[in-house]
């Protein structure tokens, strides 16, 4: 800065690199825009007073915005907000580049968090989850001044990227933070569903028909959003999980419908393989594998989209597919090789898929002892959602030794039985 400048020319050059308005400075030191209009073009000196006022706050970093100037903003990430939940990421994309001198104003932090928060969002719809954690990483320091609107965003976003690696203990706890800070307001669907959707990927089903029961009666959005698929979707599984087949039978046709709607292949998979499995509940295994063919046909074609998403389904869907298919006297060698190359460096898909071939050798002794030694210890000890599979396992092992009438062996995996169910419905006070 030039310092041979009048008085009021340093003050006005001070504010204009700090982005403020003649409207911020008054509002702060409790002032006229007049007056720091006629002391910033030289027409009167300012009092002491007033002077030190103006100088602590062009110095300080964290002055406040005008109240209708913190809505403006506000109204706008609300908006960036709703874009990203309807997965309307070319408009998101767009408010990102609008929203972007957010960051030019140093004075408010919270802004500039969850303005973060809010871009690290969109790096985790595009399943970019490397640049979404370094983006948060890199301003955590921030979190001392965050609001709590702020700190759900964090907590939200920090159970997103837990939830992709699979830990679902540390997801869990990110998004029971973020419960919290909604103390005695309404909490937020969008907290709720991700819970829910933990206990179902845990077995736990009570828990999570309350909380997608409760996220649901809070939500008021338009059937065509995505979110309306995915509270469908858990709800359906959550009475899956309990028994109630009907009920997830008319929820998933509504997902289904709702996922072709939205054009989301993905999605028209992940109920196929839903609706697959009410079939096999009820016997009806031939419509099960027409499913689960489809379900496949349609992971095959977004293939690079199930890389990023989530390999387990893909795997899931050819262990599925391929128990099913020993069901019915079915060569399932080809359906086993498809899963091949996606469980290649993850210990748990390349046991599954072991264990789908054991399943379609069960006459074999060796078969029985690496589903019982190897594949049913594994699965007991990883917090996935393999549950349903273990279960489906242990059943067909114990249906194998009661037709061999190996009563001892039968007891034995019936024991294991039971000890599922319990974890999945006995549990409730976790």
């Amino acid at each position: 800065m030039n310092s041979n400048l009048p008085l009021g020319e340093k003050l006005k050059q001070v504010r204009r690199d700090k982005g403020l308005s003649q409207d911020n400075v008054a509002y702060a030191v409790d002032n006229h825009t007049s007056i720091i209009s006629r002391i910033e073009n030289g027409h009167i000196d300012p009092p002491p007073e007033l002077l030190d006022a103006i100088r602590k706050f062009l110095d300080i970093q964290n002055a406040p915005l005008l109240p209708n100037e913190l809505k403006l903003y506000n109204d706008k990430l609300l908006m960036w907000e709703t874009l990203l939940d309807a997965s309307r990421l070319d408009d998101a994309k767009a408010m990102q580049a609008e929203l972007a001198h957010i960051l030019s104003l140093p004075f408010e932090h919270d802004m500039i968090f969850k303005y973060k928060m809010q871009e690290a969002r969109l790096y985790l719809k595009e399943y970019n989850f490397a640049v979404a954690e370094e983006n948060i990483g890199k301003f955590e320091p921030l979190l001392s001044n965050a609001s709590n609107e702020a700190l759900i965003m964090y907590y939200s976003n920090k159970g997103f990227l837990s939830l992709a690696k699979a830990d679902y203990k540390t997801s869990f706890s990110y998004y029971n933070k973020a419960l919290e800070l909604f103390g005695d307001k309404p909490p937020s669907s969008k907290v709720l569903e991700p819970l829910a959707h933990l206990c179902i990927l845990t077995g736990k089903y009570h828990h999570g028909l309350q909380y997608i029961q409760h996220a649901r009666f809070l939500y008021d959005g338009d059937r065509a959003n995505p979110r309306s698929y995915y509270m469908n979707e858990n709800l359906a599984t959550c009475y899956l999980g309990i028994g109630e087949i009907k009920k997830a039978e008319a929820l998933f046709d509504i997902s289904y419908r709702q996922a072709i709607l939205n054009g989301d292949e993905i999605n028209q998979g992940i109920t196929l393989l839903n609706m697959a499995e009410v079939n096999r509940k009820r016997g009806n295994y031939e419509k099960s594998h027409e499913q689960l063919c489809k379900v496949l046909e349609l992971f095959n074609k977004n293939m690079s989209e199930i890389v990023l998403y989530d390999k387990g389904l893909y795997v899931q869907a050819v262990f599925t597919k391929s128990a099913l298919e020993t069901k019915m006297n079915i060569d399932s060698t080809d359906t086993i090789a498809q899963g091949r190359p996606l469980a290649e460096g993850n210990e748990t898909y390349t046991i599954m898929l072991d264990a789908a071939y054991h399943l379609s050798n069960l006459g074999n002794t060796d078969s029985e002892k690496y589903l019982e030694d190897i594949v049913i210890p594994h699965l007991t000890q990883c917090e996935t959602q393999e549950k349903n599979l273990r279960l489906l396992i242990c059943e067909e092992l114990e249906a194998h030794y009661k037709k061999k009438k190996s009563k001892t062996k039968a007891a034995y995996v019936a024991a294991i039985i039971r000890d599922i169910y319990k974890e999945m419905f006995m549990s409730e006070e976790e």
